[in-house]
């Protein structure tokens, strides 16, 4: 599995303005220099991460782009989701999948891609940007995770 590239520059640009620590608005044109993101893309992604309720904006003069919540309570699952949609190592354990596998009922490693997905998706909501940008996250506990043996 690989987060895709408007994963990523979704993460750096919540987290550029997560390091911010306020609610003046940073434009655009400064994010994507700072953070080497393409301008219009940038664009699209902050857009969606509006409609998604993540970040806030304002037009005009000293406009720009501010977290909605503090960086605390916004959780990098939160916005891989509102970028990307479900985690789904496997296309047949994707919510959204446009046909249905002829094996889906007698698949072997299904119920296994499905655990992984979830796993990973939990990994992520439970990361919030306050502890991506301070390295906080280097002190969580993953492990139970896999020991449970079960969905999260």
């Amino acid at each position: 599995m690989r987060l895709s590239t408007r994963g990523r520059y979704a993460i750096r640009a919540a987290s550029n303005l997560a390091g911010r620590r306020g609610l003046e608005p940073v434009p655009l044109k400064t994010i994507a220099r700072e953070e080497h993101i393409p301008l219009r893309y940038l664009e699209q992604l902050m857009n969606r991460m509006r409609r998604n309720g993540i970040l806030k904006s304002a037009r005009g003069p000293g406009g720009g782009y501010w977290l909605s919540r503090s960086p605390g309570e916004i959780s990098l699952g939160q916005i891989i989701s509102a970028i990307e949609g479900a985690v789904a190592v496997a296309g047949c354990v994707k919510p959204d999948r446009q046909k249905n596998c002829m094996l889906e009922n007698s698949c072997a490693s299904r119920l296994f891609w499905a655990n992984l997905s979830a796993m990973i998706q939990s990994v992520m909501d439970s990361v919030t940007l306050q502890e991506l940008i301070s390295g906080n996250w280097r002190n969580k506990d993953f492990a139970f995770l896999f020991k449970t043996g079960k969905t999260p």
